[in-house]
């Protein structure tokens, strides 16, 4: 079986995390994951990978932008979601800001071409230890939502 322009979804009970990763043009050989492996299209209509950081994780082209609130609201709303926050208060703080329930999921995530990650960034880099607790702190310092889309 080829797997060309797909994704292998690969749930790790032990990590909690969906973990999407290209499907090379070669038999799909992943003899130690659990059968049958999910497999979905790396489209626009696929969940979005939210994350705490701009990561480029593969060689590629990459668009980016800066949405508004309500924009990154409306677009885990509409196409759904899968976090790879990796800290509590973090994944807490997004969930107030886009009314969802975001839970930390501290795992490894590659993007894949169509794929699109809604970043939570901070206006300014914090001091060593200093740690953000309420949505009060948030404001003060200032944060964006940036999409992330990998064209190619």
């Amino acid at each position: 079986m080829l797997c060309s322009g797909k994704l292998a979804v690969i749930i790790r009970p032990d990590r909690l995390c969906h973990h999407a990763q290209p499907i090379p043009d070669e038999p799909c050989l992943l003899p130690s994951l659990p059968s049958p492996i999910p497999l979905h299209d790396c489209d626009v209509t696929a969940p979005v990978w939210l994350l705490n950081a701009p990561l480029i994780t593969a060689d590629g082209l990459f668009r980016s932008r800066t949405l508004p609130v309500d924009e990154a609201r409306a677009l885990v709303r509409v196409q759904g979601f899968v976090s790879a926050i990796g800290h509590a208060q973090t994944a807490a703080i997004v969930s107030d800001l886009l009314g969802i329930d975001c839970p930390m999921n501290r795992c490894e995530f590659r993007q894949c071409p169509g794929q699109q990650a809604l970043v939570f960034r901070l206006a300014r880099r914090l001091e060593e230890g200093q740690i953000l607790r309420e949505r009060g702190d948030i404001e003060r310092v200032g944060y964006s939502f940036m999409l992330i889309t990998r064209e190619s």
